[in-house]
């Protein structure tokens, strides 16, 4: 199982692309996130006939800002009258993407083939209402590859509730990309949080500024470690 991001930046952090990844796990290929750098990167790398799936962890700008530009190329240029695949952990999440992509497409189902979760073995959702902003849709996922388990955190302000829910479900030895700010930010994770759960899993800081870091944070950032940036692949 593999992660590259294409961006590890927060919403104003363009410098260093939107927070999104491909991750790579069981010969499948799952997008998460398209916020508005990263069809450009998409572009770039000449990626569009790799994605299996696209996730989103929810439809905030800096998330899903260039979804749309990614759907019709794919179906216009890169697979001519395909629709890429677009898994919803629920169907009311699922409305709601429609309707966001609405607002851009006539017809959204002309572009998106949707896919339960529940039809992909791959990967969980974790529910995160309201943990990111008050009566909000978020979610977090996890991938499973053998004994080996990749979760995303999606943005989330409770840096508790993951790990406890890992707890729950018994998954050690984890690999935890969690978003983290450095100053007390609403809607996301105090690095002292993320600190507080080392021993338990191993983590790895995105969506953030690495400028920003502080001296005394433990916690390794995904930007500062080449095998997980796309354009180090």
């Amino acid at each position: 199982m593999q992660i590259h991001f294409l961006g590890t930046g927060g919403a104003f952090d363009p410098e260093y692309g939107n927070s999104a990844a491909l991750v790579e796990c069981n010969g499948k290929t799952f997008l998460i996130d398209c916020g508005f750098t990263v069809y450009a990167t998409l572009k770039k790398f000449d990626l569009f006939n790799k994605i299996d799936f696209i996730l989103l962890t929810h439809l905030h700008n800096d998330h899903t800002g260039s979804l749309v530009n990614a759907l019709l190329d794919y179906n216009l240029h890169s697979s001519p009258g395909k629709k890429m695949k677009v898994v919803y952990p629920s169907k009311k999440f699922r409305k709601e993407i429609s309707r966001s992509l609405s607002f851009a497409l006539v017809n959204t189902d002309d572009f998106v083939e949707w896919i339960s979760i529940k039809e992909v073995e791959e990967v969980n959702a974790i529910d995160t209402f309201g943990l990111h902003v008050e009566d909000y849709q978020s979610w977090c996922y996890y991938f499973r590859e053998r004994k080996e388990v990749l979760v995303y955190s999606g943005d989330i302000a409770d840096g508790d509730f993951i790990f406890e829910k890992l707890k729950k479900k018994k998954i050690k030895n984890a690999t935890v990309f969690h978003d983290i700010v450095f100053d007390k930010t609403p809607g996301h994770t105090y690095y002292p949080i993320l600190m507080s759960h080392l021993q338990e899993q191993r983590i790895y800081g995105y969506h953030c500024d690495p400028r920003k870091n502080k001296s005394d944070n433990t916690v390794p950032l995904a930007a500062d470690h080449p095998q997980f940036l796309l354009s180090a692949k």
